[in-house]
């Protein structure tokens, strides 16, 4: 947990404006399901990019599917405009997304956030509701296996 932590501050340090999506959002409301992945939403654009770029600079980036090991390009033109990008850091995984299912793009993502405090960093997490429901849109047996907790958490939040 604690290179997720460090890559977090990272991204957080070199300006990314991002909203923390997937398993670890989850957790950010009390879910007991962890994940190594630290999985961001952010926008596709140039000047969200030059920013990644920093933040993982000497982390020695490279792409987690096939294939395999390929280095993440330091030109930001040729990451302009991606969708999603799977990463392997020196610091664990980072999946970069610009467009969530279910949901969609980054300012829809932003829209449907609240700024929760992690680790003493005040960061965007992407709200119970909105991430119930990509989970359901989803329908990845991992992200169905996850939604009974997910609703409860929910419940119980409306319920207070």
């Amino acid at each position: 947990m604690q290179n997720v932590q460090q890559l977090l501050q990272r991204l957080i340090a070199a300006g990314v404006d991002l909203v923390i999506v997937g398993d670890f959002a989850g957790a950010a409301y009390g879910a007991s399901r962890l994940t190594r992945v630290l999985e961001i939403c952010l926008p596709s654009d140039r000047h969200a990019l030059e920013r990644l770029l920093d933040a993982l600079r000497d982390l020695r980036p490279v792409f987690r599917p096939p294939p395999e090991g390929r280095p993440l390009p330091t030109d930001v033109e040729k990451l302009v405009g991606f969708r999603n990008l799977y990463l392997h850091t020196d610091l664990g995984d980072l999946d970069c997304l610009s467009y969530v299912e279910g949901l969609g793009d980054y300012p829809v993502l932003r829209e449907r956030s609240r700024v929760i405090k992690v680790w003493d960093h005040e960061v965007r997490v992407l709200d119970l509701e909105a991430l119930v429901q990509a989970k359901r849109a989803l329908g990845r047996p991992r992200d169905l296996d996850a939604l009974p907790e997910l609703e409860a958490l929910l419940e119980l939040s409306r319920e207070s």
